[in-house]
């Protein structure tokens, strides 16, 4: 068989990415009941409070992975391959260096909790032994992970979508359906089925981190340089400034999307309750996009290293494009069948979500492209812009949500809707800000994408409307389910067949196999 070529490598991946990210969403419908029911509200949330201490670990090797593409480029522009192997050894340092330092933690942490230098009151000793087991296991898992990732970022950089997205698939499959065995048999370790759940993951980690790694050695050949002494010695200072931008940038965006929550905290635990509930969707449209805007970003930063203007406009357009038209789908999706959807799956006392949730939503549509840009950012070295940007629009969202929160407590008794036109504030501001900066320093031009914005909220609005008032014309009465698959199905056809007409030249960019062709 010949050499795939990108653009049908780029194709297979996002089939791949989508049975992935269904399978999330099946995983969160029907797995989490389960696995809340299974542990108990006492394990369950003891499971939660000792795996939430490695994610702040986890985001400082995400803000490191985001410069590798960028310094790969760079020294593949310089020295060839040879400066890809060089980059590798280094970055592989970078991992093996901070995969000691969380192990540490691990350990030290580990120690705390069971002599009681970290105190943990309100809980029994058995108790406190499981959360420091799991919180040992997941900075164990971590540990493992953080070196082998320097494999997965050379898949990525080789643009070996189809390996690495099937690796991913396998990995989620592989976790869910051994610990739901766990479950389901009651197998457990030191008589526990959170450190059990906790053990399946640290072997699946290991597991597919080492196929990766052998893959990649021995299937590509591909050679690393450890002991390279031909790299600049500013390329560590340039590295590290590069990985704080973008930790930055990663913190900000966790941290936003939970403020949130910890102001309504001090209202009620029910706002917070709706507010998580509300905002979950945006969290899955977010990943809907990444799944396909990411399988273009090796390609979008190795423009932006040769300068290549005209082309990371033409990708930046292109994938920005896409991306509107696969989130208008699904919220537009969601604005004619989410009712019923809700009533299904949290049952009609909190149908009000449908409302709270559409703002943040439809917000989602203006901002997700700009999200998108940052990746050009990176791959420019210009990223000290979006993350100072970023930084300010957190503060405003912390100090809007505050003042709103209050205020609609007092006036409507509704501190959720204070902080969801707080966040919509936001999302606008940061749209805004970033869209101009790009515009007038990056010289991205903003027109297509705003343009396309516009077309995408007309046409789904204009097909929700028809669609709506069609089914009260019929007057069905049916239940939740069957009304929800009814909409759905009309849906589907007309939003299909409307962008199909509009926009079939884009799509089938996606599927021109020939070797050397660029979007």
């Amino acid at each position: 068989m010949g050499k795939r070529s990108e653009n049908k490598e780029i194709l297979i991946a996002s089939v791949i990415n989508y049975v992935t990210f269904a399978f999330n969403i099946l995983i969160a419908i029907f797995y989490t009941p389960f696995l809340l029911k299974a542990l108990g509200d006492v394990d369950y949330g003891i499971r939660s409070f000792a795996i939430s201490f490695v994610a702040y670990a986890n985001i400082i090797g995400t803000g490191i992975s985001t410069a590798y593409l960028r310094f790969a480029n760079l020294k593949k522009n310089e020295n060839g391959d040879e400066g890809v192997k060089d980059i590798d050894g280094v970055f592989l340092k970078i991992f093996l260096f901070l995969s000691l330092a969380v192990l540490s933690i691990g350990i030290l942490l580990f120690v705390f909790f069971l002599t009681g230098i970290i105190p943990l009151k309100n809980y029994s000793s058995n108790q406190v032994f499981v959360i420091s087991t799991v919180v040992l296991l997941s900075f164990i898992t971590l540990c493992i992970k953080l070196p082998l990732a320097t494999f997965l970022l050379i898949l990525n950089f080789k643009r070996k979508f189809i390996y690495r997205n099937t690796r991913f698939l396998l990995s989620v499959v592989f976790e869910y359906l051994f610990s739901f065995l766990c479950l389901i048999l009651g197998i457990t370790v030191f008589k526990s089925s959170v450190i059990a759940l906790s053990v399946v993951s640290l072997i699946s980690e290991s597991l597919f981190g080492i196929i990766t790694l052998i893959y990649v050695l021995f299937i590509l050949k591909h050679k690393i340089n450890f002991k390279a002494k031909v790299v600049d010695k500013n390329i560590w200072k340039e590295i590290f400034r590069f990985s704080i931008l973008s930790l930055m940038i990663i913190a900000v965006m966790s941290l936003n999307d939970s403020t949130d929550r910890i102001i309504l905290g001090f209202i009620s635990a029910e706002s917070v309750t709706f507010y998580s509930l509300a905002i979950i969707f945006n969290a899955y449209i977010k990943s809907g996009a990444d799944s396909l805007s990411v399988l273009f970003t090796p390609r979008i930063t190795e423009q932006a290293t040769r300068n290549q203007q005209e082309e990371v406009q033409k990708s930046f357009d292109f994938v920005s494009k896409i991306c509107i038209i696969l989130m208008s789908f699904i919220i537009f999706g969601y604005v004619v069948c989410g009712k019923e959807f809700l009533t299904i799956w949290l049952g009609k006392e909190r149908v009000s979500i449908y409302y709270y949730s559409l703002p943040l939503l439809l917000g989602m549509i203006f901002l997700y492209p700009q999200h998108f840009s940052i990746q050009i950012h990176r791959a420019y070295g210009k990223q000290k812009f979006a993350a100072i940007a970023l930084a300010i629009t957190f503060l405003i969202n912390i100090g809007v949500s505050i003042g709103l929160v209050f205020l609609f407590k007092k006036y409507m008794d509704n501190p959720v809707l204070g902080c969801i036109v707080g966040t919509l504030f936001t999302y606008v501001c940061e749209a805004a800000v970033l869209s101009i900066y790009n515009h007038k320093k990056l010289n991205l031009k903003q027109w297509n994408v705003w343009i396309e914005v516009i077309v995408n909220l007309l046409i789904g609005f204009a097909i929700c409307i028809v669609i709506l008032r069609l089914i009260g014309l019929l007057n069905f009465n049916l239940a939740p389910g069957y009304m929800m698959v009814i909409k759905g199905l009309i849906y589907v056809a007309i939003f299909g067949l409307v962008q199909f007409i509009l926009n079939r030249k884009d799509f089938l960019k996606l599927f021109k196999w020939r070797k050397h062709e660029q979007v």
